[in-house]
């Protein structure tokens, strides 16, 4: 009995010290793939910590967020165009001149109010419908753009981006029709989803259901439901929305889920649809893959023909 209990207790203790290296090591590797300003951005320059024991399951300041639209000429609109979206619809990379907002807001003479949050989701608009600050303060409207991109599917998916964010991802279970929040409280399952090994599996395990077009039809309806959710949440306190969606570039599934959205009665505007140049190449596409001014100046106008708005 002895010699079991020795031989379990050396088990236990060289088990806990490769945990205990694996742990380490990950933490290290990990650390060298973090933007070093985006955790001072973020108040914390201790990845454990701020992830074990200190998780945040999300809080979005509606004030932090969106950007203003225009020289505020129109300002004083009563009638307002909310644009949602991520970075394509912030303006990444852009001068307030040189957005869509702006451009959209300058062709059609009305006052734009920017929502879109940077590496955002379809989630973070349905977090922020889903918030009464958001009405507090966001001037009422009835017309909404939303510029959707292929990498929303994956972004619906993940508990946390790879490289560039320590926080976990705003993220949603879908349960009997339903949109529930994640709850971070754990600190175990904290600090599992912690470790860039966790990290990687989870996104190799994504981008394997987006590429199995087996899932088309879950990933497009699970999409279709965040629209759907969003558009209920704006008609409960404003009463029935135009609800414009921009499809940015021709990808996976893009027809599937412009079919469905179309049946749902949301305004679909595919803008390779519009052109016959390719916005995803040369001088309409950043660096870092983010709509040029140029794009926008293309499109634009060609987007404006198309909204359905008040």
């Amino acid at each position: 009995m002895d010699k079991l209990k020795d031989i379990f207790t050396i088990f236990a203790v060289n088990f806990c010290i490769i945990i205990l290296i694996l742990f380490v090591f990950d933490f290290f590797v990990y650390r060298n793939l973090i933007d070093e300003n985006t955790l001072k951005i973020q108040d914390s320059n201790n990845s454990f910590k701020y992830m074990v024991f200190n998780p945040k399951v999300y809080s979005l300041d509606i004030n932090k967020f969106g950007r203003i639209s225009t020289d505020n000429k129109y300002i004083n609109d009563a009638k307002p165009i909310i644009l949602m979206g991520c970075s394509y619809a912030y303006g990444m990379n852009l001068e307030n001149g040189q957005t869509f907002e702006y451009k959209i807001s300058e062709l059609l003479k009305r006052n734009v109010i920017n929502k879109a949050i940077l590496a955002g989701g379809i989630q973070h608009m349905y977090y922020l419908s889903s918030n009464e600050d958001f009405y507090k303060k966001t001037k009422k409207s009835n017309d909404i753009i939303y510029i959707l991109i292929e990498d929303q599917y994956r972004r619906i998916l993940v508990y946390t981006f790879f490289k560039f964010h320590n926080i976990f991802y705003l993220h949603y279970t879908k349960k009997n029709n339903e949109l529930i929040m994640d709850n971070y409280k754990n600190p175990f399952i904290n600090l599992f989803k912690s470790l860039y090994i966790s990290k990687l599996m989870n996104h190799i395990w994504v981008y394997k259901y987006i590429n199995n077009e087996k899932n088309a039809d879950k990933l497009t309806d699970l999409e279709l439901l965040y629209f759907e959710k969003i558009k209920n949440n704006l008609e409960k306190h404003w009463g029935g929305v135009n609800f414009n969606i921009i499809i940015y570039g021709n990808y996976k599934y893009s027809d599937m889920i412009a079919k469905k959205l179309k049946n749902k009665g949301f305004n679909v505007i595919k803008c390779q649809d519009l052109t016959n140049e390719d916005i995803m190449q040369g001088k309409y596409i950043s660096d870092d893959n983010h709509p040029t001014e140029a794009a926008w100046d293309l499109l634009t106008p060609l987007i404006a023909k198309k909204l359905v708005l008040n």
